[in-house]
């Protein structure tokens, strides 16, 4: 099984260099990867197996790997690393298993949920961070020891309440889990909440005692969290019809937005405190992973219909679109001054994506087809600039970087891709989003994006996006039955059937099944659409 690498901090860019020993053990493990990645394609092997059912898909390359890849990286976290909910990870199962009855999905996401709450505190309701480290220590001397050296051992990150919502979006009738996400918002709101001294309501902590609701308390946040919570308390307000919450929400992303580096630019800090925007001389900027804030932003408008959420996150990508890109060079760059110039000349990390995503939001909610052949344009030039047909980690002034090599999460444009044909419904996303799934399969694990099984889920968006795809259960006469599937002349899974019920996912078509009962053979032409029974 694939395990995950190092925990990531809170802080994206606020990481210590990996010792010698865990990048030679990272190199180690992406060479078995790769070979099991290829293995596991070609094959028939389980995607999962259960006391009574066994599940394959089959009859699709993106299919196949989508399915493998999150079987593999959220069986491994449901066996070892559960604690790893409850913070660490941004994302969990994506909600297309649901709609596709994989019922193995339901049982990991059950397990997870009960992981997740189970440390609650009795008294403050509030629930520990995943694992203890120093999300500030990166930040220069001028920054007060105590904040550098601040730990999150029994404390609370505030965005936590974004990941409890994935689990009642996921049970929407569990009533039990949604007074758990009810309980969590409230706490929330009670202990993550700035007033000033004359009683004013400023920002968020950005971290909190879990035992008392208060010190130590972690005073920077991330832009990006502010839009998590936000996202996760309108659910909330939608589902319960309590208009408390989404309010509480609306006024922290009004204290951002008025917290702008410039008052006359809609350009966002990338951090702040619970009175302000944290102030910081040594990165006089405003860089792209503010756009995480904006992508949610897109989204709190999609769930709200509020147009002062779509206004602020259009005029922010107005901004980018017409200061950051350079034509010359033909891609964005990272930074901008507070006057809304380029600050850098380089384009790399989070930025490749970040500035591709909005360009698909913007085109979502206002049809400009500005957005979409700008989106064209730039991605057709981070390929050139790369190798393989994918795309470099680090661009300066149009030319790649040979040295840096290539980005290690091609899966993410992966989905952008998907995204893009799923929103404009123009096929030259999709064609080169299955080049470039080829392409990434063809080099391995070493260009894909383990952490949330992001790289399973971009292709198994992929695989939905070519095709429907239908569900087949076929009921086992004996154990060890051979069940046979073919489309025309081709041989799309054999396997001797080890369970009761085999659940086989393929794109919707007309096939020839064939079980072979130790010398009772069956066969029956049939035309899967949907969820079928044979």
């Amino acid at each position: 099984m694939m395990r995950i690498g190092i925990a990531k901090r809170r802080f994206r860019r606020m990481r210590r260099l990996r010792s010698p020993f865990y990048k030679l053990l990272a190199i180690a493990a992406v060479i078995v990867c790769f070979v099991y990645w290829v293995a596991v394609i070609a094959c028939a092997r389980p995607v999962h197996q259960g006391d009574r059912e066994i599940y394959y898909a089959a009859g699709d390359e993106f299919l196949t790997a989508g399915f493998y890849g999150l079987e593999d990286y959220w069986n491994n976290i449901a066996k070892t690393q559960t604690y790893l909910v409850r913070g660490h990870l941004d994302n969990y199962l994506p909600i297309a298993l649901k709609s596709l009855n994989y019922k193995p999905a339901d049982a990991t996401m059950r397990l997870l949920a009960e992981a997740f709450f189970a440390p609650r505190h009795p008294q403050t309701g509030l629930i520990p961070f995943s694992y203890n480290t120093r999300p500030y220590s990166n930040l220069p001397n001028s920054y007060s020891p105590q904040l550098r050296h601040f730990q999150t051992e029994g404390k609370q990150p505030v965005a936590l309440i974004g990941r409890a919502i994935d689990f009642c979006q996921w049970f929407p009738n569990d009533l039990t889990l949604q007074n758990r996400c009810v309980a969590l918002a409230k706490a929330t709101l009670q202990y993550f909440d700035f007033r000033t001294p004359s009683g004013e309501r400023g920002g968020m902590w950005g971290w909190v005692n879990v035992a008392n609701g208060g010190e130590p308390r972690g005073a920077i946040t991330l832009i990006q969290d502010y839009g998590e919570v936000a996202k996760g308390l309108a659910y909330l307000s939608a589902r319960t019809g309590d208009p408390q919450f989404l309010q509480w929400a609306d006024q922290k992303l009004q204290f951002v937005w008025q917290n702008r580096m410039n008052p006359n630019l809609p350009l966002l800090p990338e951090l702040l405190i619970p009175s302000q925007a944290l102030n910081r001389p040594e990165e006089p900027s405003s860089d792209t992973d503010t756009l995480y804030y904006v992508r949610q932003l897109f989204d709190l408008y999609q769930m709200t219909g509020n147009t002062r959420y779509r206004d602020w996150a259009m005029a922010v990508t107005r901004l980018w679109f017409e200061q950051a890109w350079n034509p010359q060079w033909g891609h964005f760059v990272r930074k901008l001054t507070p006057l809304g110039t380029p600050a850098v000349s380089e384009l790399y990390g989070d930025g490749k994506y970040n500035t591709l995503h909005i360009l698909v939001r913007a085109y979502q909610v206002t049809q400009d087809e500005q957005y979409l052949q700008r989106l064209k344009v730039a991605w057709s030039n981070l390929v050139k600039m790369g190798s393989e047909g994918l795309v470099p980690e680090r661009i300066d002034r149009g030319i790649g970087d040979r040295a840096g090599g290539l980005d290690r999460q091609q899966t993410i444009f992966l989905s952008i891709l998907v995204d893009a044909y799923r929103v404009s419904g123009d096929r030259v996303f999709l064609q080169e989003a299955e080049s470039l799934g080829r392409r990434i399969l063809q080099r391995g694990k070493a260009v894909m994006r383990a952490e949330g099984g992001q790289a399973g889920e971009a292709f198994l968006q992929l695989a939905i996006a070519r095709q429907k795809i239908g569900r087949l259960e076929v009921a086992i006469a004996r154990r060890g039955t051979q069940l046979r599937i073919e489309r025309g002349n081709q041989q799309i899974l054999e396997v001797s059937v080890p369970s009761e019920v085999a659940v086989i996912y393929l794109p919707e078509g007309t096939y020839q099944v064939t079980a072979n009962n130790h010398g009772s053979i069956q066969k029956k032409v049939l035309h899967l659409e949907g969820q079928m029974h044979f």
